[in-house]
């Protein structure tokens, strides 16, 4: 457990220390009641595996399988919770106001297209100049793969945190990529970086390559 408080308090703090920069500046202003949500929000996100799994026997129901799939249905679940308790919340949410619809922007599948080539064109460059798998994948790899490494992280990052965050850190809207990105969609993409990126794994702080280039594919 205090593998993972360590990280998850650094990363908070970093994220406020910047808030707070930023707010000194005017460029933002900050709602408490929405900023003890995302505090709230993140750290149950984090620790939602340990504790999910001292109530449901998660582990032993996915055993059999190499992949972390107990955990993943975790966060997963925590993120539906954090959903229903914001429509229990509020009386005017919605699920498309936490980004969660089937309707399509004009004119983005081509764009979309782009960044997963150039994704896969990265990851075969670093693959190549570092090390990696030899691209071999069995059918439970594939599947998880395809399915919940993805839909965890879209929910929570580019969905419900997203919203609370928005709502807790107020901005103007920046143009980056022809996108307009309020300064708490900025944060988060650094939030991602951090979490993805700068590690800590026994008593020792680990960084990797991806927290530089993260913020650029979430942007």
């Amino acid at each position: 457990m205090v593998d993972l408080l360590i990280p998850l308090t650094a990363y908070i703090f970093i994220i406020a220390v910047l808030c707070l920069a930023l707010s000194q500046r005017k460029l933002i202003k900050i709602k408490l009641n929405w900023s003890l949500v995302a505090i709230a929000l993140f750290p149950a996100y984090v620790l939602a595996p340990s504790m999910l799994n001292t109530l449901l026997p998660l582990e032993h129901l996915f055993a059999q399988f190499a992949w972390p799939w107990a955990d993943k249905v975790s966060v997963i679940t925590c993120s539906f919770l954090a959903l229903l308790l914001l429509w229990l919340g509020q009386k005017k949410f919605s699920l498309a106001d936490a980004g969660f619809t089937l309707k399509q922007t004009p004119n983005s599948l081509i764009p979309a297209i782009k960044m997963l080539l150039l994704l896969l064109a990265f990851r075969f460059v670093f693959a190549s100049l570092f090390g990696g798998d030899d691209g071999s994948t069995d059918p439970e790899e594939l599947l998880f793969l395809t399915t919940m490494s993805g839909l965890d992280k879209e929910m929570l990052y580019r969905g419900v945190l997203l919203y609370v965050m928005s709502k807790a850190i107020i901005s103007a809207r920046y143009p980056i990529y022809r996108a307009k990105v309020n300064i708490a969609g900025i944060l988060l993409v650094l939030l991602f970086a951090l979490v993805n990126g700068l590690i800590w794994q026994q008593s020792h702080w680990h960084i990797f390559i991806s927290v530089l280039f993260f913020p650029v594919f979430m942007a």
